[in-house]
């Protein structure tokens, strides 16, 4: 049993992310509590995240990363997608019809203007 820093509560080492710069190879908070804390995170730093990810998504060697993947799962790739359409199909036809619609009134009012 180890005893969460966090919420004070022991909980079985299962409840509790590897991190092996510790002692005993567990993190220090429970999985609940760094859930938590991971999210917080996010809300309070947003917009720092998303644009250290758009930036490091540009870097050389995390393209060749994700084209070697995309080349290697290729197959599960498309069918994830497919499957993922007969899913949700009707509600992809629905966005693609509001689209289509607001595209086709903005076009019409540049017409008018």
């Amino acid at each position: 049993m180890v005893k969460c820093i966090n919420c004070g509560i022991e909980k079985e080492a299962s409840e509790y992310y590897w991190n092996n710069t510790k002692l005993n190879g567990l993190n220090s908070y429970c999985k609940d509590c760094a859930n938590k804390r991971s999210k917080a995170r996010y809300k309070e730093h947003r917009e720092e995240l998303i644009v250290y990810s758009k930036s490091r998504s540009k870097l050389p060697h995390v393209k060749a990363t994700r084209k070697r993947y995309v080349e290697k799962n290729r197959e599960r790739i498309l069918n994830y997608y497919k499957e993922w359409y007969i899913k949700n199909r009707e509600k992809k036809l629905a966005k693609n019809n509001a689209y289509n619609r607001n595209k086709k009134l903005l076009t019409n009012d540049k017409d008018v203007v």
